[in-house]
């Protein structure tokens, strides 16, 4: 993945932001970290008519202060300027509106209000450009290979590889679908079935490099019978260790190598190269044919378009992987949380069975992080995420939520089986030793807990996170470190009589894997 570090002082980011203090620490966020042309606007409006002269590259918007007009406004973005990514800032009460408008391809991304620190939203500015980037690399390159015009055929007849017209409109029909897909193992396969039919038809196989196994293995092919080959591959960790330099230096010149395509695909002469992306190994492509790459211009092409498609495809997946998950922790962030909760709803109506949340806070973080800084603060909210990491089934679903709070979803589970989960993680993370803690006399790890369950106290899930949020609060104001249990409203009426609720507590009350 391109680092965009080096390249923010090109871009354009444009923050519409309602309340100046909260505009000016965040341009000065941006502009401190090199995104010189960060810009504040405190209307929609006055963003507009700067857009339509000179249209930003990002647009980093606040979506809770606009959102009367957003909708409209974002349209007119999309319309006059849309190559323009849109990134909407929202609390957790229109969070779920803006991941309607991204799902409407209105906006690129979304973040959570309030943020842990201003680098969050630096890491999704950081990311829109890495895609901007990818974008126009691809478009220069499709460019170049439409600037060959009536030429390119000629020239490519002219190679010592004789690739016929056919296989110059086979290319094009490659350069067209690499343009499109997202996925990475397809990305793979355009491109070994398009060079397989530039060669000739030559047999291809791609090898993947699994750097946990220190293996290369056979992956995919075009003209090879997959299920055959299945599984064959090489142990480099029987080789010299000097032989994974070969992997991304000079595949062709490993004797595991040729001794692997001889003895399983007959072949004494072949064809590798490497596939690598910034430095890393992904695996390697082996034509069981003797061909000279570098003369060939249809093949170089190719690889190109593939090298430019497969890296726009893997910043996609490293940023979805991004979004879904809280780097700090590992857990699932409030945007996955979310998610992940309006689809337990949904199950917990169709199938009449409840689901319980715990929402856990720990007890005098901020003074924590006062005392002993951001980074030490920061390990104490590992070791939090580490144990209940390890103390939770396999379905329930953990997320950080806050700086320094903690979410528990527990489907098919009953308030009473979350309420004794709850306590035994609060006992649990208190009687943890934390050698950094205690070095400093700082005490144990202690937490307040909430627990809701729906349908018993809540109607939504917004509603069950709400009634969460108020039992523990409830117990902050009580002194802290013990599990609240939240109340139904006076007059409420359940959804629904959930069943096997006593037997799904039992179920939850058991809590570790």
């Amino acid at each position: 993945m391109i680092d965009i570090t080096g390249l923010r002082k090109e871009f354009t980011v444009f923050v519409i932001e309602r309340d100046p203090t909260m505009a000016i620490s965040l341009v000065e966020t941006l502009k401190s970290v090199g995104y010189q042309q960060a810009r504040f606007y405190p209307t929609l409006a006055s963003a507009q008519s700067m857009i339509q002269s000179e249209a930003p590259h990002v647009l980093v918007i606040d979506h809770d202060g606009f959102e009367a007009t957003l909708d409209k406004f974002l349209v007119d973005v999309k319309a006059t300027s849309p190559e323009t990514l849109t990134i909407l800032a929202a609390s957790s009460r229109k969070f779920l509106d803006s991941l309607q408008c991204v799902s409407r391809t209105l906006a690129y991304d979304t973040i959570s209000r309030p943020f842990a620190t201003t680098l969050e939203l630096v890491q999704k500015v950081d990311r829109a450009c890495q895609f901007l980037y990818y974008q126009f690399e691809g478009e220069q390159l499709r460019e170049q290979i439409e600037g060959e015009g009536d030429l390119a055929p000629q020239k490519f007849v002219s190679q010592p590889t004789n690739t016929t017209t056919a296989g110059i409109e086979a290319m094009d029909g490659a350069l067209e679908k690499l343009s499109q897909t997202k996925d990475l193992e397809q990305t793979v396969q355009i491109f070994v079935d398009a060079l397989s039919r530039s060669l000739r038809n030559a047999p291809i196989a791609f090898f993947r490099y699994v750097p946990a196994h220190m293996s290369l293995l056979f992956a995919q092919s075009a003209w090879l019978p997959n299920e055959k080959f299945r599984g064959i591959g090489l142990d480099l960790k029987k080789e010299d260790p000097s032989q994974i330099s070969y992997v991304v230096e000079g595949p062709g010149e490993m004797p595991s190598l040729r001794a692997l395509v001889r003895d399983v695909f007959n072949k004494e002469k072949f064809t590798a190269f490497s596939h690598v992306s910034d430095g890393e190994a992904l695996g390697v492509f082996v034509i069981l044919d003797q061909v000279n790459l570098e003369e060939n211009m249809q093949v170089n092409i190719l690889r190109r378009a593939f090298e430019l498609a497969y890296k726009r495809n893997l910043t996609i997946k490293e940023k979805h992987l991004l979004d879904l998950t809280d780097p700090l922790t590992g857990l699932a962030n409030r945007k996955q949380f979310l998610s992940r909760l309006e689809q337990e709803m949904a199950r917990s109506r169709r199938i009449l069975m409840p689901v319980s949340l715990i929402t856990m806070d720990v007890d005098g973080f901020s003074a924590l992080n006062s005392r002993l800084g951001t980074q030490q603060a920061d390990s104490v909210l590992k070791t939090v995420a580490m144990i209940l990491k390890r103390t939770t089934r396999l379905n329930d679903i953990l997320a950080r939520v806050g700086p320094d709070e903690f979410a528990c979803l527990l489907p098919h589970t009953g308030h009473e089986g979350a309420a004794i989960k709850a306590e035994r993680l609060r006992i649990l993370l208190e009687s943890t030793k934390v050698p950094l803690l205690e070095g400093l006399g700082l005490g144990p790890i202690r937490v307040s807990c909430g627990v809701s369950e729906y349908p018993s106290f809540c109607g939504d899930g917004e509603g069950l996170i709400q009634s969460a949020d108020e039992a523990m609060v409830q117990v902050r104001k009580a002194g802290g470190n013990r599990v609240g249990l939240a109340a139904a409203p006076i007059g409420f009426k359940m959804d629904f009589t959930p069943r096997l609720a006593e037997d799904s507590s039992k179920f939850a009350a058991k809590g570790a894997r």
